[in-house]
């Protein structure tokens, strides 16, 4: 666990796939959000869950150890999730995730960390495309942000050109997510079967 950083978790997204709160479905008798929150905690030592007005309620019964607080920018997408997420942070750093991701590989996860240090952000990187939602993101990032959301721009991937990132290229992840299991997420009743079959052996 590294000292002073917290987990972001956006928790906010309308689910129009899925037809109901993502966080909240079930997958082997915990949400997808407790799965998430679980690989989390072995990383960092504050959890904080973004989400809607409509499910605040709902998610702070998750647990007395996470935050949960309201996204200050709905429907402005991740980059405002993230926002939000670290104007409620002391750490200087945070590590930010979607809810929907119930394989989250810690080791994973604490090597992207490791890679932000002293930089602006770090980010997994699979075939030349930014993996900004298994990302760290520095409080220095702010300003650059507040930049983008006036300008309507609601891209995590159009912050990364403006700050200093660290990078980990396909060898780096695999090295300690060899199946890339980290980057399934569930956004679909096909990829909530394609996760029960996963299942169906040993827990990833």
């Amino acid at each position: 666990m590294t000292d002073s950083l917290t987990g972001i978790v956006l928790a906010g997204g309308h689910s129009t796939r899925m037809g109901q709160d993502k966080a909240g479905v079930t997958l082997l008798n915990k949400t997808l959000l407790e799965w998430v929150l679980d690989a989390m905690r072995q990383v960092c030592n504050r959890l904080l869950v973004v989400t809607s007005s409509q499910s605040l309620s709902q998610h702070r019964a998750v647990s007395v150890d996470t935050m949960v607080v309201e996204d200050r920018l709905p429907d402005r997408g991740p980059l405002g999730g993230l926002y939000t997420g670290l104007q409620h942070t002391s750490s200087d750093q945070a590590l930010l995730v979607g809810c929907d991701t119930p394989f989250l590989q810690p080791g994973l996860l604490q090597l992207v960390v490791e890679a932000a240090r002293g930089r602006d952000a770090g980010v997994p990187r699979l075939e030349g495309v930014p993996q900004t939602l298994q990302g760290v993101y520095s409080h220095r990032c702010l300003p650059t942000i507040e930049g983008l959301l006036a300008q309507g721009l609601p891209g995590l991937r159009d912050l990364l050109p403006l700050v200093d990132v660290a990078y980990l290229e396909r060898d780096e992840v695999i090295a300690t997510d060899p199946s890339l299991l980290s980057f399934f997420n569930i956004n679909s009743e096909a990829d909530l079967e394609h996760a029960q079959s996963l299942l169906g052996g040993e827990e990833p």
